[in-house]
């Protein structure tokens, strides 16, 4: 599993909105693999722990998908990494288009 490197030495206080981007397109597959066949959106609630970069929590606010597909979902972006940041956690809101 490849991860974002960032060139100071110092972390900064929350993750690059670059590496959070980098992180989820490496999770694309898993994540991309949840539609079978289905399409839609699910927005996912997702936090990460400052000290290790890793999720922490994943929550799907209500979608249209099927209650098989969120979950594969949530299961995928789980297991995201970014570099680590100082602050205690980051939380931030990501929609997920599956099926297309």
């Amino acid at each position: 599993r490849q991860m974002c490197i960032r060139d100071r030495s110092t972390p900064p206080s929350a993750p690059r909105r670059s590496e959070i981007v980098h992180a989820i397109a490496e999770r694309g597959p898993a994540i991309d693999a949840c539609a079978q066949d289905e399409r839609g959106v699910v927005t996912l609630d997702i936090e990460l722990a400052g000290r290790t970069g890793r999720g922490v929590d994943t929550r799907a606010q209500p979608s249209d998908l099927s209650p098989r597909a969120v979950r594969c979902v949530e299961r995928a972006v789980a297991e995201l990494s970014v570099p680590a940041f100082t602050a205690e956690t980051f939380r931030f809101h990501y929609p997920f288009r599956l099926g297309e």
